[in-house]
């Protein structure tokens, strides 16, 4: 069993650190999905339209068809990526809903990003995604769907056997980045500064 690390000396962060702490995570784990999203977009050149062959389907979803190389692999682990830091930015939601002192209208804000982000992320997906491992010990019988894609959806089993999905687009993305960006920055204020900016 690995060591934990050592707590923290010295008097915890006053709430407005322990915010920027919060949403400097977020903001990272977003750029790092922006870079993810790259990584899978790249796997388009290998796929080739297997419409017309026999192919697997899992819950009515086709698995890609792709010619195998480098760019498909680099996809597959760009829609993990993306998946995860995903994860990581609704783990920051959560952390911020915890903290004391966080005003209303802001844990407001936090609890409608937190369903924004809930409705393009399934976090069973990337459970089995990051823990195949566990699942494979777990099985007792039945097909493994590990990964697979299915035009810009990526797709795993779940725990219960189910196929989880997300779509790995700028679409996605937009969504989680606007949803974050409005627990601080609601859409009324955004419209002030930008209407002073033209003024």
């Amino acid at each position: 069993m690995a060591p934990r690390p050592p707590k923290l000396s010295g008097p915890p962060a006053d709430l407005e650190t322990q915010v920027f702490m919060i949403s400097a995570a977020a903001r990272s784990a977003i750029e790092v999905a922006a870079e993810a999203l790259g990584l899978a977009n790249e796997r388009k050149t290998e796929v080739y339209d297997a419409s017309e062959f026999d192919s697997l389907v899992v819950e009515g979803l086709r698995m890609e068809r792709n010619q195998g190389g480098v760019l498909s692999r680099r996809g597959v682990i760009g829609a993990q990526a993306f998946l995860s830091n995903l994860v990581i930015v609704e783990n920051c939601i959560m952390t911020l809903m915890r903290l004391e002192r966080i005003p209303p209208d802001v844990l407001d804000r936090a609890e409608q990003a937190l369903t924004v982000l809930r409705s393009v992320v399934d976090r069973k997906l990337r459970d089995t995604a990051e823990h195949i491992d566990e699942r494979v010990l777990e099985l007792t019988g039945g097909l493994i769907v590990n990964t697979f894609f299915e035009g810009d959806l990526f797709c795993s089993s779940r725990r219960d056997g189910s196929v989880g999905r997300i779509a790995i687009t700028q679409a996605t993305l937009d969504q989680v980045t606007a949803a974050f960006d409005n627990i601080f920055w609601p859409p009324e204020l955004i419209a002030r500064l930008e209407a002073k900016r033209l003024s």
